[in-house]
């Protein structure tokens, strides 16, 4: 397997089951702002742990994302993504995740 492309964010990404996903990351100085947690950077966490589900199941990229950041995330050292799949079509699928505060969801 080659090296994941954010694989300098220190990510720990898997499958937990055929239609689930999880992954982990550190909450480093460069993924916080004075004004909280970025939310691209948490976004690629969970989009980076559904890519090996959807590659899994035949789709090659992901087209459409909705990402909400709720929390500015102060005090979080760990962030954690998990996510399903939920429909499976010939030509998309659909899956929803949240991403939380891995030492208290």
């Amino acid at each position: 397997m080659q090296p994941h492309l954010y694989g300098h964010l220190s990510m720990d990404l898997r499958q937990t089951g055929e239609w689930t996903t999880e992954g982990i990351m550190p909450v480093t100085p460069d993924v916080v702002t004075p004004g909280g947690l970025r939310a691209s950077l948490a976004a690629l966490l969970l989009e980076g742990s559904f890519g090996d589900n959807l590659l899994a199941h035949g789709f090659p990229v992901l087209s459409q994302m909705t990402f909400h950041l709720r929390d500015g995330g102060a005090g979080v050292d760990r962030l954690r993504a998990e996510g399903e799949l939920v429909q499976l079509g010939k030509r998309r699928a659909s899956g929803r995740g949240r991403v939380v505060d891995a030492d208290d969801p």
